[in-house]
């Protein structure tokens, strides 16, 4: 019986010391800011410099309305990318890993709950 208990007071004590995976919407707007240099966040805006990143989520590569998408983002579309949680992550972390030679000016965004706030929030456009 002692066994069974300091099993489950193990398991207690793991599962509290998880970190918590539950994305922050509210921080990941917070972070987005930045992107507002260059995109717009709402459908019905002019896209700046970049595309609008209403809609982003789920959507294939280069295919935002009202955009010039440079050939590298033409590629990405072609190779039939789609903007999935997993995409979104990947091409935040390594913008020209991901999409070569595309012309955003971002380095990357390294820390991984950083990332996860942000396609959270980038979830949210319409």
């Amino acid at each position: 019986m002692q066994w069974k208990r300091a099993t489950f007071v193990t398991g207690l004590v793991l599962c509290a010391a998880a970190p918590a995976t539950a994305q922050d919407v509210a921080r990941g707007q917070a972070l987005a800011d930045q992107c507002q240099a260059c995109h717009t966040l709402t459908a019905d805006e002019e896209p700046g410099p970049g595309p609008t990143l209403a809609g982003i989520a789920g959507a294939k590569a280069g295919t935002r309305p009202n955009f010039d998408y440079s050939d590298a983002f033409q590629a990405a579309n072609a190779r039939g990318v789609i903007w999935t949680d997993a995409a979104l992550n990947r091409f935040l972390a390594d913008p020209q890993g991901e999409v070569p030679r595309n012309k955003m000016a971002f380095p990357a965004i390294t820390n991984d709950a950083d990332r996860a706030d942000i396609v959270a929030y980038l979830k949210t456009l319409r």
